[in-house]
């Protein structure tokens, strides 16, 4: 397993390999100032914007200390040999700052790139052992962490296993706790979680949408039915604020802690605002004056 350590505990997750509609200066204008009010993990998700290995080295370039990986670049998207192979030429590159997510992806993404998807773990557990035994000739580097994305027991189980450790997305502190226990202690466990700083005590609109788009994917629907979650929105609103938490920044603080106790290494945040900014800048300058508050989980490794 790679030796590997997070310089924050918070970091930002962003929609799609930049956000995908921001330029590239604009991109590196962000993450200059989010690497300032202190979020130090840079995770994204591979949608049809920006390739996931190329975004990423925009992103490092444009930090000094931040960690940056996908969230997950798909399997599907490159062989093992070709993610191998950029995973060391980043990590070599920038040392200690590059971890390699790849993931299943969706059913539908993947018959959009022309393939068959599938057994899910069958999938991953033979790309993980190329990727493992994938050639290199270039200059000697520590490979980066391999994480795999991972909601369901089985492929948990299987990133503590077969890989470096796990990213889950739209989970509730206790899945957290529950990952924990099924990746083992050593492996590296990265959360996201949606977050919005607002006085409102109802969810707001920005809230309910990051949960209604979700719920336009079958795949986290089951993933809420493996949780004990209704799927439909009507019946999930009294339990909303345990998949995203909204209110000010301490209650935002709070959920974030509760996070790292219940195992995780580094909480990545969804920001949301009704401004419509894709980074969701509003509640990140908002929650950073927390930042100093938020400390490494008892229970993570």
């Amino acid at each position: 397993m790679t030796e590997f350590s997070f310089p924050s505990t918070v970091g930002v997750f962003l929609t799609s390999a930049g956000p995908g509609a921001a330029t590239r200066a604009d991109l590196a204008a962000t993450l200059g100032e989010l690497e300032r009010l202190g979020y130090l993990g840079v995770w994204f998700g591979e949608g049809t914007g920006r390739e996931a290995f190329t975004a990423a080295a925009v992103m490092l370039a444009a930090t000094e200390r931040a960690v940056v990986g996908p969230a997950v670049a798909t399997v599907w998207g490159r062989d093992p040999v070709a993610a191998a192979a950029a995973g060391r030429t980043l990590a070599e590159a920038y040392p200690g700052r590059f971890a390699l997510g790849m993931g299943i992806s969706h059913p539908h993404s993947v018959r959009r790139r022309g393939h068959e998807f599938g057994k899910p773990l069958g999938v991953i557990s033979e790309y993980l052992r190329d990727l493992a035994d994938a050639p290199w000739t270039g200059p000697p580097v520590t490979p980066p962490p391999v994480l795999v994305g991972a909601v369901g027991p089985r492929m948990l189980r299987l990133a503590g296993e077969e890989a470096d450790g796990a990213v889950t997305f739209f989970v509730d502190v206790a899945h957290t706790a529950r990952a924990r226990e099924l990746l083992g202690p050593d492996a590296i466990l990265v959360v996201e979680q949606a977050v919005q700083v607002t006085d409102s005590v109802a969810a707001p609109p920005a809230s309910r949408g990051y949960v209604e788009m979700l719920l336009g994917n079958p795949s986290y629907r089951r993933h809420l039915g493996r949780m004990g979650y209704p799927a439909e929105m009507a019946a999930l609103i009294p339990r909303l604020d345990r998949l995203v938490v909204w209110g000010d920044p301490a209650a935002i603080r709070a959920r974030v802690q509760e996070h790292l106790d219940a195992g995780a290494d580094h909480v990545a945040l969804w920001a949301l605002d009704e401004t419509g900014d894709p980074f969701g800048l509003e509640t990140l300058r908002a929650l950073a004056p927390e930042l100093p508050a938020i400390t490494r989980g008892a229970a993570a490794r």
